[in-house]
């Protein structure tokens, strides 16, 4: 439910309030197929990212997620003279901004959130070569810092 009024009788009704809700059955046998192979993985994992095949260029990657907490990768390029030490100083502090981001929001990528075992074909945006930050916001489960604060932040220079 949500209100978006001011006032007792401003309440707008939720989507379920409305109808906006059906229930699905799906059958049918369980397929095995696989997963295709787009030629470059990017891999989440308690709390780091590892890469294979990225090359600049709008990429259909695989995203899996080997560790047993929700995982999702925000690639985001870096600004011009940007170091990992500025990047990952800015993507883990609790305090505001010292000057502008040292990254480029305007242009980041982002994948679903994953489920620990899970993987999907998805495409990642990396629209030029050069650095990349690769980082987890996500919490675990049972609560905590965002998985960047533990060390979900890495480089990733693509050619």
């Amino acid at each position: 439910m949500f209100d978006l009024g001011e006032g007792e009788g401003d309440r707008v009704p939720s989507f379920a309030e409305q109808g906006a809700t059906a229930t699905i059955e799906v059958t049918g046998e369980v397929g095995d197929a696989e997963l295709p192979d787009p030629g470059a993985t990017v891999t989440a994992e308690e709390y780091s990212f590892a890469t294979q095949g990225l090359v600049a260029g709008v990429d259909l990657i695989r995203f899996d997620n080997t560790g047993k907490e929700l995982h999702h990768l925000i690639a985001i390029p870096y600004e011009a003279g940007a170091t990992f030490e500025k990047v990952k100083a800015f993507g883990t502090s609790d305090a505001p901004p010292d000057g502008p981001p040292p990254v480029d929001f305007s242009r980041a990528s982002v994948t679903a959130v994953l489920e620990g075992g899970d993987s999907q074909i998805t495409e990642l945006g990396l629209a030029t070569s050069g650095k990349y930050a690769f980082i987890c916001f996500i919490s675990d489960r049972a609560g905590g810092p965002p998985h960047a604060t533990l060390g979900m932040i890495n480089e990733v220079v693509v050619e």
